[in-house]
C-alpha cells in the first residue's frame, strides 16, 4: 500500500481488523487523516467475544470497547453508514475513494477493507421472514453483532431445548454459555459427523466433539438443515429429502457457514 505520510486513509469496517488496522498505521508513525467506516451505530467492538463471556453476563457492552477513552485512537469514526463501493478510475478522472449508502463520495490516497463476514441463514430464520412467525420465547437467533447478542441474552434458556445449527467455529462458541444459562438441552445439527473434521482433519474433530459431549451437547446424526419452521408451539429444523428429519426445539442459533460482507469489493 502507498500512501503519503501526510495521505487520507479510509478503513472500510469497524471492527477488530479496521481498528488494528488504523492502531498500526498510527504506530508507524502515519500523520494524515484516518477515517474508519462502520455500519452499526457504536464504536468498534470486540465481536468473538459477544458468543462468549458477554453471552453468560461475565462482561459488560463496554468491557468490549476496542478503544481507550484515556488515550483515544486519532482517526475520524463514521457510524451507521455503509459503504456500497470503491470508486476510482485507472486513467485518474475519477479520485480514488468510497461511494456510501447516501450516494456521497469520500476521496482518499489508500483504501483498506476490512469488513468481515456475514452469517448465512435459513429461509425461515433471516429477518426478511418477519417477526410474525415467531414468538418471543420460540425464535431462531443469528450471533454476528450486538444487536444478535442483546437479543439472545435478553432471551431466558432456562428449560429450553437449543439447537445449535453448522459446526464451523462460530457455532461452536455460544455451546457453553447456553449450558450454563440453564437449557436443558444443547444440539448440534450439522452436516459432518464431527465439528471441523472437514477443515482441521478427523482426528481434531473427534477431539472437539468429545470434549462437547463431555460437557453434555448432543450431536444430531449428520445432515444438512434446509429451513427452520414454527409448528404447534415449537421450532422444527427441516433437513433435505435425502436425509429427511425434523429435530424439535425451542431456541434455534442459525450459522451455518459466511459469506463476504464487503461483496462489492473486487477480487
Amino acid at each position: 500500500m502507498s500512501l503519503p505520510a501526510d495521505g487520507h486513509l479510509i478503513i472500510v469496517g469497524a471492527g477488530l481488523a479496521g481498528y488494528h488496522a488504523a492502531y498500526g498505521v498510527r504506530r508507524h508513525g502515519h500523520r494524515g487523516r484516518i477515517t474508519i467506516f462502520g455500519e452499526e451505530i457504536r464504536p468498534a467492538y470486540d465481536r468473538p467475544a459477544l458468543s462468549k463471556a458477554y453471552l453468560t453476563g461475565a462482561v459488560a457492552e463496554e468491557d468490549l470497547l476496542l478503544d481507550d477513552p484515556q488515550d483515544p485512537l486519532e482517526v475520524d469514526w463514521v457510524s451507521g453508514l455503509g459503504v456500497v463501493g470503491l470508486a476510482g478510475s485507472r486513467n485518474g478522472t475519477e479520485p480514488l475513494g468510497v461511494r456510501t449508502a447516501d450516494g456521497a463520495l469520500h476521496p482518499a490516497d489508500a483504501v483498506i477493507i476490512t469488513t468481515g463476514a456475514s452469517a448465512c441463514t435459513l429461509p425461515a430464520a433471516s429477518p426478511a421472514a418477519g417477526p410474525q412467525e415467531w414468538s418471543a420465547a420460540i425464535r431462531p437467533y443469528v450471533l454476528r453483532n450486538m444487536d444478535d447478542a442483546l437479543a439472545l441474552r435478553d432471551t431466558s434458556l432456562a428449560g429450553a431445548s437449543v439447537a445449535v445449527l453448522g459446526a464451523g467455529s462460530s457455532p461452536w462458541r455460544p455451546l457453553r454459555p447456553a449450558a450454563r444459562r440453564g437449557a436443558a438441552s444443547v444440539t448440534v445439527v450439522a452436516g459432518e459427523e464431527n465439528p471441523g473434521a472437514a477443515r482441521l482433519g478427523s482426528p481434531v474433530g473427534q477431539s472437539i466433539r468429545t470434549a462437547h459431549e463431555a460437557r453434555g451437547v448432543r450431536f444430531a446424526p449428520p445432515t444438512r438443515a434446509r429451513a427452520v419452521r414454527s409448528t404447534s408451539g415449537a421450532m422444527r429444523c427441516c433437513s433435505p429429502t435425502t436425509h429427511r428429519s425434523r429435530r424439535r426445539s425451542s431456541s434455534a442459533r442459525s450459522a451455518h457457514g459466511r459469506a463476504p460482507s464487503g461483496c462489492w469489493a473486487p477480487g
